[in-house]
């Protein structure tokens, strides 16, 4: 984590803990939550606003909003320090599990009936602590402006052509969470095979990718044309392709990776109450519908039926679903091995 990064961090985690946390004393006392989140600050005020409408009780949110790896450093800061401030974490799902598994009884369990309306698929191991509430896919993302849709690669393996150097961006894994569920496709669902593995990222090096903090900063570069290639979560792109920006993605023909995207109430001595209500909320049919709209996770309810801007449905796709007990279980070997092929520390 960079100074600047933890300078931020530390700056909204001190109007956190400046707070004073205390359970409502009457039906009409305001509860505060803490949540700690991967989805841009806009767009989860948008879905807060939603849950608080459905909740019916006052309630005021504390929003702490940055890449993944940054929030889930902040949260162990915090618990080694005695001083756990946040209430519900909201993010990359293999991060969260991977810190639950380092502090044993960190998260309280969830109750809700809209797990028998989930996909079989995510529901496995402890999915009752740390909740799937949408899944996040791997595409193709570029900039119209500069490669037409005909131009454009259809696969993973068709980004090593030499004609895309100096036009790729993609995420660091250091500071990044999602782009881990990329690293296991490549790397381990396509391993073994040319011209997957690790060597594909060393063959990518002698494009001169660039490599950036998180998937925003993709967005921005995509949107403006100065890196118009990238590997790129598709729900990044779906704002800008609806404002009519010159960006647009495609299916990787290899298969789509979905990774999940999760949320956890940390036991902090706090009332669970409000933030069990918003996780069950996040599970339920309306609530998997508003972040379909709001943040574009694809839905893992199967009451929920939604469309891409290409006209496609969730039905319509390969995807391969991320083996995150692998990304939990692997990520500092991950980080070394991309470094070695990537020749980036």
């Amino acid at each position: 984590m960079n100074r600047r990064t933890f300078t931020r961090l530390f700056a909204a985690a001190s109007i956190i803990a400046s707070s004073v946390f205390v359970a409502p004393v009457n039906a009409h006392a305001e509860a505060e939550l803490n949540i700690y989140t991967g989805v841009p600050r806009d767009q989860a005020e948008v879905v807060l606003e939603h849950f608080k409408n459905a909740y019916g009780k006052p309630v005021k949110f504390n929003i702490l909003y940055g890449p993944t790896e940054e929030i889930i450093a902040q949260v162990g800061m915090e618990i080694r320090s005695g001083k756990s401030k946040a209430d519900v974490l909201w993010t990359d799902m293999p991060q969260i599990q991977a810190l639950g598994r380092r502090n044993e009884g960190l998260y309280h369990t969830i109750e809700s009936k809209h797990f028998d309306d989930l996909l079989d698929q995510v529901r496995v191991g402890e999915y009752q602590k740390t909740a799937p509430v949408g899944m996040m896919l791997y595409v193709i993302g570029f900039n119209t402006g500069q490669i037409s849709k005909e131009d454009a690669p259809t696969s993973f393996a068709q980004m090593l052509d030499p004609k895309w150097a100096n036009k790729i961006v993609m995420a660091n894994p250091q500071s990044s969470a999602g782009v881990h569920n990329l690293f296991w496709m490549v790397t381990q669902h396509l391993g073994g095979k040319e011209p997957y593995g690790w060597d594909f990222f060393s063959k990518l090096k002698d494009l001169n990718p660039q490599y950036v903090s998180a998937h925003g900063p993709i967005r921005d570069l995509l949107v403006s044309g100065e890196r118009p290639l990238g590997f790129q979560l598709s729900f990044y792109l779906t704002d800008p392709i609806a404002r009519g920006e010159k960006v647009w993605w495609n299916w990787p023909e290899e298969g789509v990776p979905a990774g999940q995207f999760a949320v956890s109430v940390i036991d902090n001595g706090k009332d669970p109450e409000p933030g069990l209500a918003f996780a069950d909320w996040l599970l339920s049919p309306e609530g998997q519908k508003v972040t379909s709209d709001i943040v574009s996770l694809v839905p893992v309810n199967t009451k929920v039926e939604i469309k891409f801007p290409d006209g496609s449905a969730p039905a319509d796709l390969n995807l391969v679903p991320v083996d995150t007990v692998y990304i939990t279980e692997n990520r500092p070997e991950i980080i070394r091995e991309f470094q070695n092929a990537a020749g980036v520390r």
